[in-house]
């Protein structure tokens, strides 16, 4: 079976990989990889969605038994994410529970990073971690930050803390 670092690799600046290394990590046939990836190339084009062009590019190989050339798909990382997505066994459902993972891990960051540069400079300059807990100094980071969806959230849960002790 194909190792991960192996399934993906640089060309020309684009991570990418081919329908030879995908079946082979997935434990597929190739010829299935590619009815497959002709399957989604067909529903992508009946959906008139844009894009798919960069997804998937077909090309040929030579074989190392015939010699003779045969076709495969390489793909960037949206093509590659859509065709997985649509496999199954125990190989497809631990990428899509990495994906999941990694998707998570990043909504995480970008919220962290989204909250640290609303606050603030009352509560930045505080040097305390922000827990939720005080609603006297949420009520101060709320007067100060000027994003309103954050200001509406700390008034609210510094109003609850304050009903309920």
């Amino acid at each position: 079976m194909l190792n991960e670092l192996h399934l993906v690799e640089n060309h020309e600046g684009e991570a990418v990989t081919d329908s030879r290394k995908v079946a082979e990590y997935f434990g597929k046939q190739h010829k299935d990889v590619l009815r497959t990836i002709d399957q989604l190339l067909e529903e992508i084009d009946s959906v008139k969605l844009r894009h798919s062009s960069t997804m998937f590019k077909e090309v040929a190989y030579i074989s190392e038994k015939s010699h003779r050339p045969f076709r495969m798909y390489e793909m960037n990382k949206d093509g590659f994410t859509l065709l997985a997505m649509g496999f199954t066994g125990p190989q497809a459902l631990k990428f899509k529970l990495n994906y999941i993972n990694r998707f998570n891990d990043m909504e995480g960051y970008i919220e962290q990073r989204h909250e640290n540069d609303t606050l603030s400079p009352l509560y930045k300059s505080s040097g305390q971690k922000f827990n939720h807990t005080n609603p006297k100094l949420m009520m101060e980071i709320a007067r100060e930050t000027s994003d309103e969806v954050l200001k509406e959230q700390l008034l609210h849960e510094a109003g609850e803390r304050l009903l309920n002790g």
